[in-house]
């Protein structure tokens, strides 16, 4: 059987060049959302994050 690991709640994804993102777990109720509107900025957790820089 295969297990996966799948968070359930946000996390930083750390990408090259210092670059961080914040990820959202896409559940089955965001899925849906997603589906129906298939328009941009539309998804239940898009929301601006303010930039800081790491110390």
């Amino acid at each position: 059987m295969l297990a996966l690991d799948i968070p359930v709640e946000l996390y930083w994804l750390d990408l090259p060049r210092s670059v961080r993102v914040e990820i959202c777990p896409v559940t089955t109720a965001v899925m849906a959302a997603a589906q129906a509107s298939r328009s941009a900025g539309s998804y239940p957790c898009a929301r601006p994050t303010p930039i800081s820089t790491p110390t």
